[in-house]
């Protein structure tokens, strides 16, 4: 028998085991009862499962020869300075301890039990993460590594999804340290015990035990694994293989920020490696889109998701709208955009005819042309309406009042240095680019009015400004959002 069976108690009747949460190879964890409080506890004992046996009549632990007890022995004072350790880190998204005992020949510890599981079970039962989803997970522990890191001169060495738990709020709380390494002012390890490997997340130096010097650079890989894995719903290729060729695939649709993040951090050598856990806790692009594609043996194959704005859209004469919870219905694109990220073609403000379309240009200034638009061709005018003459009934250009609905009431999510998600009241969104948008209003004969949407991801999300122009320089190309009256 290894387990402790179920309604065994500890420390005289004040912890009763309920049941097997896991076991590695240094310990067993329980759900447990505090009786004396009636909440349920994580009991976790030292027990090598390929060096102990358990006597099943006194349940204490033992080991059958005097040199695996002397290395028994090893890791168990290993445990206790574990324990000791994490009751000394305090930390909202580090796991906490509650008390420490030895009993049956062993040592356990007490800590909280967080129900949510691990990420790694959240992704088997839930599916892909969104990148705004895995980002939340990875800059908490990223907080908690950079504590651990700067202020205790601790390396957790195991970090994966596995070891990261959900509280009751939805947070991420990391948890065993059951090979983690302390280090001196100087840097030096305080303990020689071998660090273990996790077959994906750990880096090369970690199997080739070259962990002596203080290395959080070997944390940073193991979060960047992660990342990975809370993407991709499959562990990345092991150090060794890519150290030996075999490439890291991603998928051809996280935003390029993200697989900036999982390059930097998990490059095979420390050198070129991000140096510290600082890279995940920027304000790094997220996307919504859960639709993800993977290219492997040259192949690629389609993980369905969930695109938000497109599923929940309404169809209007051929073009896809989405109810936000606002005054108005706001299309999914922009007016020539074959996708929601896409900034389409962009329009002569006014263009009646839509003659004068141009793409993007390379050059801000290649977006000018000499002479301005007739004063006629307003865009409040219905028959001069951009979107109207594009898209046709009922599609028009918004006004300003409208994008300051949009605005005011929307939350907003950086995506990329030039996009950003809104997210109406009712929780459906659209992607919009961060740039000029021409209103539907003229104030006055020769003023004409925009809306610019600024994604700045120094302070973390867009904002807007009203601004004019004078109707002799409004000849400028632009993007048009189209918008549409709700029934």
């Amino acid at each position: 028998m290894q387990y402790l069976q179920t309604n065994t108690t500890l420390q005289g009747g004040k912890y009763r085991i309920e049941r097997v949460l896991g076991q590695g190879g240094f310990g067993i964890t329980y759900l447990a009862t505090q009786l004396s409080l009636q909440r349920e506890v994580a009991i976790k004992e030292f027990f090598m499962k390929e060096f102990c046996s358990r006597d099943e009549a006194t349940l204490t632990m033992s080991t059958p020869t005097t040199g695996s007890s002397r290395l028994v022995e090893q890791y168990r004072k290993k445990f206790i300075k574990e324990a000791r350790n994490l009751a000394r880190l305090n930390h909202p998204h580090i796991i906490s301890v509650i008390e420490v005992f030895e009993e049956n020949d062993t040592v356990y510890y007490v800590m909280p039990y967080l129900a949510g599981g691990s990420l790694q079970d959240y992704v088997k039962m839930h599916g892909l993460l969104s990148e705004q989803e895995a980002m939340k997970y990875v800059k908490q522990i990223a907080c908690a590594l950079k504590y651990m890191h700067e202020e205790k001169h601790i390396c957790h060495f195991d970090v994966k999804p596995a070891n990261i738990l959900l509280d009751d709020k939805g947070n991420a709380v990391l948890i065993d340290f059951g090979i983690s390494k302390n280090y001196d002012a100087k840097g030096e390890e305080t303990t020689t015990t071998p660090v273990g490997v996790s077959e994906g997340y750990a880096p090369i130096e970690q199997y080739q035990q070259k962990v002596e010097e203080f290395s959080p650079v070997s944390d940073v890989y193991a979060l960047g694994a992660t990342l990975y894995f809370l993407l991709h719903g499959k562990k990345p290729v092991s150090a060794t293989n890519r150290a030996s060729g075999t490439a890291l695939l991603m998928s051809k649709r996280l935003s390029q920020g993200v697989k900036d993040i999982i390059n930097v951090s998990m490059k095979i050598s420390k050198i070129e490696r991000a140096s510290s856990v600082d890279v995940f806790m920027r304000n790094i692009v997220t996307s919504a889109r859960r639709e993800s594609a993977f290219v492997e043996d040259g192949e690629s194959t389609i993980i369905e998701g969930v695109q938000r704005a497109k599923k929940r859209s309404i169809s209007v004469n051929g073009h896809e709208a989405v109810d936000l919870g606002l005054s108005v219905l706001w299309a999914t694109m922009d007016i020539g955009a074959s996708r929601e990220d896409d900034d389409g073609e962009c329009y002569l403000w006014g263009d009646p005819d839509g003659e004068k379309t141009r793409k993007v240009q390379n050059s801000f200034w290649g977006k000018w042309f000499t002479g301005g638009p007739s004063r006629n061709n307003i865009c409040g005018d219905y028959r001069y309406d951009t979107a109207t003459n594009r898209w046709g009934t009922p599609w028009r250009m918004p006004t300003c009042k409208e994008f300051e609905e949009l605005s005011d009431s929307c939350s907003w999510e950086p995506i990329d240095d030039n996009h950003v998600r809104l997210t109406g009241p009712n929780g459906n969104s659209i992607v919009l680019d961060s740039r000029y948008h021409w209103t539907g209003e003229s104030p006055s004969g020769d003023i004409v009015m925009f809306k610019w949407f600024y994604v700045n991801l120094s302070v973390k999300c867009g904002f807007y400004s009203i601004g004019s122009l004078r109707l002799d320089y409004a000849d400028l190309l632009l993007p048009v959002r189209a918008v549409t009256n709700k029934k």
